[in-house]
């Protein structure tokens, strides 16, 4: 009697620790899915201003000689962009780990500083405070860039990281 007591207490010891080994492990998997998708996501919306940094150093440089040549460029309002992404998952950033945290919101805050000197171009009132405004937004697009080309490459290894089984190891 009391070995079916005993193998009946193992038996319920493993169905428990499996339960428990098995949660554990499907929660991290869930952490894994969800840091690479945020890294995934934030990839894609940096190439996708990557892609326009050297086009807008120039216009914006060239109109920003001109304007310190002293011409007076007539400028169209630009409506102010979001990063959608970035915003939906701003709450998320965390589980990148506070370096990496830390360079996006930085690089985002100069994305956002450009985005936001852009839509108010058309306020210049004079070529001097268009060449000025010119002047920071290329300020925002430099730091951005040189601070997001490193980010990028972090964010990329993110994104491709495989998940560990392992209950030892980070």
């Amino acid at each position: 009697m009391t070995d079916s007591i005993i193998a009946a207490i193992i038996a319920a010891s493993a169905v428990i620790v499996t339960s428990m080994v098995s949660n554990f492990l499907g929660e991290a998997f869930k952490r894994h899915r969800e840091k690479v998708s945020v890294a995934s996501g934030l990839v894609g919306e940096l190439c996708a201003y990557r892609e326009n940094i050297d086009p807008a150093k120039t216009v914006f440089g060239a109109a920003k000689n001109m304007a310190l040549g002293g011409q007076h460029l007539p400028m169209q309002k630009i409506p102010l962009q979001t990063n959608r992404f970035y915003e939906a998952n701003i709450s998320k950033l965390g589980m990148l780990g506070p370096q990496i945290a830390g360079d996006v919101v930085y690089v985002y805050g100069h994305i956002q500083a450009y985005m936001v000197l852009a839509s108010m171009l058309h306020e210049a009132e004079d070529a001097k405070h268009l060449a000025g405004m010119l002047s920071m937004m290329l300020l925002s697009i430099e730091k951005a860039e040189r601070r997001g080309d490193p980010l990028l490459d972090a964010l990329k290894a993110i994104a491709q990281s495989k998940f560990r089984r392992s209950l030892l190891r980070p």
